[in-house]
């Protein structure tokens, strides 16, 4: 028993149309958060790059390691 109120046949274009919108829409949260990731991975390795390389702070080593 059919309700009648959706269609049985829908145009592709339709489901083209509704999936870029979609992803659209999340095309700034995604490269957001990729930003604010290589931010938080980059400060996390110069902090293991300081305290790995502390010894050598009286040469210009640590800043070409960085």
């Amino acid at each position: 028993m059919s309700i009648g109120f959706l269609p049985t046949v829908i145009d592709p274009e339709a489901y083209k149309y509704y999936v870029e919108q979609f992803l659209c829409a999340w095309e700034r949260p995604c490269l957001a958060a990729f930003d604010q990731l290589e931010a938080i991975l980059m400060e996390h390795l110069l902090q293991l790059s300081r305290i790995h390389f502390a010894r050598f702070d009286s040469s210009r080593f640590l800043e070409a390691v960085k």
